[in-house]
């Protein structure tokens, strides 16, 4: 046998033998330098199983050998036997600093990453920062082990500690937000798995299942955590915030009184304990609640606007003006830093705009953290350097915190200092009129049938191609066009992006109304408006009686001037300079916003930027997908103020002195009731505005979104508001606003404290639940049974089809009843067959296209057919529609009012424009009368002031009222 061949089988057997006499010798042999050799030899080899073996023998006849320990620890875990080598590691005793340092890096990650022990990780990091105060290692597995469990808060001065020895990473995204945290499902899963009594894996479950909408998940899993290790102080403190959020206040009475004082060192047991106060009316201890909570966390936007609100309700407006100044310059980082990420590290412009807000708000040492991280991409430049040489200046003695104590106001105020009364919440179950029982709500989809045939095309004729304006929509305005008191139909086209303004695609469409039998096309009315459409406006601004139309657009906007003889003349030079060929104009509105007595026009405009028509994003796989509003600039509306003489005067800028947003939805009313118009603006994923206008040729417009309560939400975060609903639904006689907004976003239902303050709502009235899994987009409220109490129907349908994501794009149109202080979804199938089918749903809009009294509903869409719900409500009640016609009052007096009494409850309808999403309602105002067969008193407020009472009117059918006159007359 050839001897080459042979050796080749002996050799395994000839290693193998001397191997087991080695492990023979390290037991018995008396040397125990040559047994470290063979032990070290056996390592080296890699031959693990045995040198972990040779090790344990070596170690037996001498545990002090510390590099045999951390041999045979070393040898254990690449084998896969962890457990093994943390018993080794944890019988190393040492007084050597550095050996003992070694160990304990060495126990916390087997116990992180391998065996998913993350008590055991948390002990062996916390060991390896008492011997090393400054490693690194030790720094970054804590924050990564807290970042996975939502201990954002504990997290935060080991990122700053490793800024403050020069040494930050991109770890310091999690300190950006309070929402910061590593979204690492599986590692939960792992450590749960391992160690189920683990608080820590429970208290990140728990974050995963709040972040997925189930607060009932995530209140058992910490409760789980606390029960396991009652005294960790996380997951108590995650007990109070999913109570919160679950709304369960009896439960967090008893969670606040057994709040230990190491729970109250987090910022977030202040927030829960302001929010509690709050809820049972207790101001003083709420602001005193959340100035600790500002104190401790100054990242937390829902502090900021509840200080800003509770300032506001004191007294003290420069003090809420501190605070909603604050809260806008935080959400303004957030999208600084989003276009951060997305610009890349190359980007120094960016990087430097981003560390001067973070400068802005006394966040030093993150503002320090990113310049060092810049430096690390662009060392060479010399404005970063710059900038790190005066940040490492300012941070010179700073304490670890997240804002300098000096840059954070929650310090300079007080509680004891303000009177703030103890109060009780108004709306809930003492609603009055409202019923036990659902009631019976029916619609048909007539479109079809009566002729109303129309389709939007938002730009392609096939597949998305995920180009923005896509999304949007087309608009519908109600108006009478021909004077025969039957509500006709305008619908404004978008057509193929490529060659729109040119093909008969793209013209937008009146319908005529046949006395409330049909619908037919009118193209002899000669609008030829081919741009790419959006929202619709109808009023009158030449005051004549016959409606006017503004038509929003992308690029130029268009005017069609009534002629009163069935005709329309295109008067677009008048507004030519609202908007430039890229403006991407969305809803607008006429109304008399000075009081003049002539309609004026308020214009909301979206997103700006060069290619915002063209730019198309990617997902993380690479897929085409919309991109998202924070790659565009905001830009500033228009406001264009009547001359009275047939032209228009560009007051645009007096806008400029406010943030411009990204407006998608618009709405004129008055909020006082006085008359006195004010505007609101839907922001998409900026702070609402609502404006207030003096009187004249010059009125003095001054913003008021965060002093009023509409800019953000309750947890002082701006939404991709879209559709507006206005109407009063508590019987306070204040218009209550609905703004509808994006998927995982609840619609915000802001009620009407007084004429110039609102609060968030949506809790109490319980629209979180209902809204979240929903994409909203145009809503309004009707009396659909004519009992006097408002129903609510939202519009819903995503922007991009994300369905391989998981996300839905059609959605199903909500039809809501407000019943004991709550909305309650009614049942599709009772409804009716439109509303068991998912749509795109857009633009919608009220109107009594048959006339018989119920109020009917147009709705937009995108890949479908417009459709005409027809209300066939069984059993309605009585009603009196009015039409009024201003004298003193614009012709078309928006903002006007009729109130009365019926069954104790005051019912209020207004006049209102704009309407919400590319919408114009119907100008009539409808008093559903229930079995009531006659009205007492009606009250009217008109816009200039006066009021005007008509009594015993028959609840009975539609009626003309001229202001001034003590009379009303009856229309057929």
């Amino acid at each position: 046998m050839n001897s080459r061949i042979v050796l080749r089988r002996i050799l395994p057997v000839v290693v193998a033998v001397i191997t087991v006499i080695s492990v023979v010798w390290i037991r018995r042999g008396p040397d125990v330098e040559s047994a470290q050799r063979d032990v070290r030899r056996l390592y080296q080899r890699g031959d693990y199983e045995l040198a972990e073996q040779a090790a344990s023998l070596l170690l037996d006849r001498d545990p002090g050998l510390e590099e045999v320990r951390f041999m045979a620890a070393d040898s254990a875990a690449h084998t896969g036997n962890n457990k093994r080598a943390m018993e080794h590691l944890s019988l190393l005793k040492s007084t050597q600093h550095e050996t003992a340092l070694k160990a304990s890096l060495q126990m916390a990650d087997l116990a992180h990453y391998r065996i998913f022990d993350l008590r055991g990780a948390e002990s062996a990091y916390r060991s390896a920062l008492q011997l090393d105060p400054d490693n690194v290692q030790a720094h970054e597995g804590l924050i990564r082990l807290f970042a996975v469990c939502g201990r954002r808060r504990e997290a935060i001065p080991l990122l700053l500690h490793l800024v403050q020895v020069g040494q930050a990473s991109d770890l310091l995204t999690i300190a950006a937000r309070g929402s910061g945290a590593i979204n690492d499902p599986e590692f939960l899963q792992q450590a749960h798995a391992a160690y189920p009594n683990d608080s820590r894996a429970l208290v990140g479950l728990a974050m995963l299942a709040d972040r997925s909408g189930n607060s009932s998940a995530a209140i058992d899993f910490c409760r789980k955590a606390v029960a396991a290790q009652p005294d960790f102080v996380p997951a108590i403190v995650d007990v109070g915030q999913y109570l919160l959020t679950a709304e369960s206040f009896e439960e967090l009475d008893e969670w606040e009184r057994n709040l230990s004082p190491a729970c109250l060192e987090f910022a977030e047991a202040w927030r829960v304990r302001g929010y509690l106060a709050e809820h049972h009316g207790n101001l003083p201890d709420a602001l005193s609640d959340f100035l600790e909570a500002a104190r401790r966390g100054p990242e937390l936007k829902d502090v900021q606007h509840r200080l800003s609100r509770l300032f506001q309700k004191a007294g003290d407006t420069d003090a809420a003006k501190v605070f909603s100044d604050r809260l806008l310059l935080i959400q303004k980082l957030e999208t600084q830093q989003d276009r951060m990420f997305s610009a890349g590290p190359g980007d120094v412009e960016v990087l430097i705009a981003t560390v001067a807000m973070f400068r802005d708000l006394g966040r030093l040492w993150e503002a320090c953290g990113w310049t060092q991280m810049g430096l690390i991409n662009l060392p060479n430049s010399a404005e970063l350097q710059q900038l790190a040489e005066e940040l490492n200046a300012e941070t010179a003695g700073l304490p670890l915190e997240l804002a300098a104590t000096s840059a954070n106001p929650a310090f300079r105020y007080t509680a004891s200092s303000y009177s703030l009364p103890i109060v009780v919440p108004t709306l809930g179950d003492d609603v009055p009129g409202t019923s036990d029982t659902q009631t019976v709500f029916s619609f048909q989809d007539d479109a079809a049938n009566v002729g109303l045939r129309f389709s939007y095309i938002n730009g392609v004729s096939g597949p998305t191609t995920h180009r923005m304006f896509e999304f949007t929509g087309g608009g519908i305005g109600v108006c009478d066009f021909d004077h025969d008191d039957f509500p006709d139909l305008f619908f404004s086209q978008g057509g193929l992006w490529e060659t729109r303004g040119t093909g008969a695609d793209a013209n937008d469409r009146l319908f005529r109304n046949v006395c409330g039998q049909g619908f037919v096309e009118v193209t002899a009315a000669g609008i030829r408006e081919s741009q790419f459409g959006q929202g619709v406006a109808v009023g009158d601004p030449d005051g004549d009686g016959f409606s006017d139309l503004f038509v929003a657009n992308i690029g130029q906007n268009a005017l069609w001037i009534n002629n009163g003889d069935g005709t329309f003349t295109d008067h677009s030079d008048r507004v030519r300079d609202t908007a430039s060929d890229n403006t991407w104009t969305t809803s607008a509105l006429f109304a008399d916003l000075n009081r003049d007595g002539a309609a004026d026009i308020y214009a909301a405009n979206y997103l700006g930027a060069p290619d915002v028509i063209e730019r198309i994003c990617r997902s993380d796989d690479g897929h085409p997908k919309a991109c998202i509003q924070v790659h565009f600039d905001c830009v500033t509306d228009s406001l264009l103020l009547n001359d009275t003489g047939g032209g228009y005067q560009n007051a645009s800028e007096q806008l400029h002195a406010f943030d411009a947003g990204k407006g998608l939805g618009v709405i004129a009313w008055s909020a006082a009731g006085d008359g006195r118009l004010s505007v609101f603006v839907a922001n998409d994923t900026t702070p609402n505005m609502f404006l207030n206008f003096g009187s004249g040729d010059d009125p003095v417009v001054q913003e008021q979104g965060f002093a009023s309560g509409l800019a953000v939400n309750a947890q002082g975060k701006s939404e991709g508001c879209m559709g507006i609903a206005a109407g009063d639904l508590n019987y306070d006689g204040l218009t209550d606003l609905l703004v509808t907004n994006f998927y995982n976003e609840s619609n915000t239902f802001y009620q009407a404290v007084d004429g110039t303050s609102f609060d968030d709502a949506t809790a109490s009235v319980r629209l979180a639940a209902i809204s979240v899994p929903m994409l909203g987009f145009g809503a309004q409220f009707v009396d659909a049974n004519l009992d006097g109490a408002l129903e609510l129907v939202v519009a819903n349908g995503h922007v991009d089809d994300l369905r391989r994501e998981g996300k839905p794009y059609q959605m199903p149109t909500q039809f809501l009843q407000f019943r004991n202080g709550a909305f309650e979804e009614c049942r599709p199938e009772m409804l009716g067959e439109y509303f068991t089918r998912n749509h795109l749903g857009r633009s919608v809009v009220s109107l009594d296209w048959n006339v018989d009294g119920r109020p009917d509903l147009a709705i937009g869409h995108l890949s479908e057919a417009y459709a005409l719900l027809t209300n066939t409500s069984p059993d309605p009640g009585n009603f009196v529609t009015l039409k009024l016609i201003g004298i003193k009052s614009s012709r078309d007096p928006i903002g006007a009012s009729v109130s009365c009494r019926l069954d104790g409850r005051l019912i209020v309808r207004q006049l209102t424009a704009g309407d919400g999403y590319h919408a114009s309602n119907q100008h009539e105002l409808l008093l559903g009368c229930g079995s009531l067969t006659q009205i007492d008193a009606l009250t009217l407020q008109w816009p200039s002031g006066g009021t005007q009472v008509l009594q015993n009117i028959p609840a009975s059918g539609r009626f003309v009222v001229r202001e001034g006159e003590g009379k009303c007359y009856s229309l057929p």
